[in-house]
């Protein structure tokens, strides 16, 4: 308008500007709510562990909810910022949404997939999490008498959990095969028998 400084012409613009972007973000954000919304619905028919044999399916979604239960006993028992409530709930939304690109693309087995060992604090502990899960899985399939498939799996992921707790900032030292021993003691108090040949070692 006449009479308006070109500062404040621009600092209209920018402002417009401002406006139309975050609106376009507001616009992503809603649809990739949408989507994953309607992926997390598909997960439940994702089977896991293609590539070994088991007695107790288990599809995506039960993993997800798991992890997300892991990763919040986790961060409570052990993290350096267990008492800070909106690291827990970061780390907790994390672990849902996890898996939630292989409801479009299927299960990666592990052993299929590059391994890492992520170094930015909530994604270590959802990575610690998902690997205690998958233990815990293969300690059931053990104690179901199915240890000749399941043994060689453990032996594995143990090593994997040795090498992504080294990134989790523990309150204090503590070893992975406590750790997976706490958990499993959490999850079958009443089974006395060792996590699984060599973990207490």
């Amino acid at each position: 308008p006449p009479g308006l400084c070109g500062s404040h012409q621009t600092c209209r613009k920018t402002s417009k500007k401002a406006k139309t972007m975050n609106e376009h973000v507001n616009l992503i954000g809603n649809e990739m709510d949408n989507r994953k919304l309607r992926w997390s619905r598909r997960l439940a028919t994702v089977p896991r562990w293609s590539v070994v044999p088991t007695l107790k399916p288990q599809n995506d979604a039960e993993h997800c909810y798991h992890v997300a239960q892991i990763t919040r006993w986790l961060v409570t028992k052990y993290h350096r910022q267990g008492t800070d409530e909106r690291f827990v709930s970061l780390c907790v939304m994390y672990a849902l949404d996890h898996d939630i690109r292989e409801a479009a693309e299927g299960d990666s087995p592990s052993p299929s997939k590059p391994f890492n060992t992520p170094t930015v604090p909530h994604r270590a502990v959802v990575k610690c999490a998902d690997v205690i899960e998958a233990i815990l899985h293969m300690h059931q399939e053990a104690l179901m008498g199915n240890g000749y498939n399941a043994h060689p799996v453990l032996t594995e992921l143990r090593e994997r959990f040795r090498r992504v707790w080294e990134n989790f900032d523990s309150v204090h030292r503590v070893e992975p095969y406590e750790v997976v021993s706490d958990v499993i003691r959490a999850c079958y108090p009443s089974d006395g028998s060792p996590v699984h040949p060599g973990m207490e070692q």
